[in-house]
């Protein structure tokens, strides 16, 4: 009887073991296995890097985000925004944290070419799905006084304060999310800015977009 019971508990102790390891490995999941989470604390990244790369593949999001700060910061892998961008974008569609760092570098437009919509889209997924620094963000960037921004009305208030002069609008609407680089030439920041011989405006574009 006691080697029924020995025999039973040890079938049980095996059983959920078996269950936890593959809960843990299970792309699916979305967590990451305990061995990568400790090479990437240590910093070792090219150890962490190939089954990185496979629980990414199968759909983990844990693994697309971590990828895609690899790729951001060169860490084990050639430094490459078009790799980090793509694996933030599957990542970002149920990861918050994703979602929040992708839509901050379209603000930004530093490591990402600068997208104001693509911003607003990223940091209201990530908003929505609980993150405070995202709720910051987005109010920061879109909101003035509890009403929402449009980045279309942004722009012709940046053209405006061009016009008349005022580099502290300028500044103050470039900070709220204004572009200074959009595609159509007739409504060029710079250009505009030249045309009303604005020199101290011009100046200014040209420091941020070159800086």
């Amino acid at each position: 009887m006691a080697q029924n019971k020995f025999n039973v508990l040890t079938f049980i102790l095996l059983v959920g073991f078996a269950v936890t390891a593959f809960a843990e490995y299970s792309p699916n999941n979305n967590s990451l296995p305990i061995s990568i989470k400790q090479q990437l604390l240590s910093g070792q990244y090219r150890q962490a890097l190939p089954p990185l790369i496979k629980l990414a593949e199968q759909g983990n999001n844990k693994a697309q985000y971590q990828l895609a700060l690899l790729y951001l910061h060169g860490k084990s892998v050639k430094k490459s925004a078009k790799k980090a961008e793509y694996w933030l974008l599957q990542a970002a569609k149920s990861n918050k944290n994703a979602s929040y760092l992708i839509g901050s570098l379209y603000a930004q437009g530093k490591a990402l070419t600068k997208n104001l919509d693509k911003a607003r889209t990223f940091l209201a997924l990530s908003k929505k799905s609980g993150s405070k620094k995202a709720k910051k963000l987005y109010q920061s960037l879109f909101i003035a006084n509890n009403v929402e921004i449009s980045s279309k009305q942004l722009q012709v208030d940046l053209i405006k304060a061009i016009k008349s002069g005022s580099l502290s609008k300028v500044t103050n609407l470039y900070q709220q999310g204004a572009i200074l680089t959009p595609i159509d030439e007739p409504s060029n920041p710079l250009m505009i800015a030249l045309k009303s011989q604005q020199k101290e405006i011009s100046l200014w574009i040209i420091a941020q977009v070159q800086g």
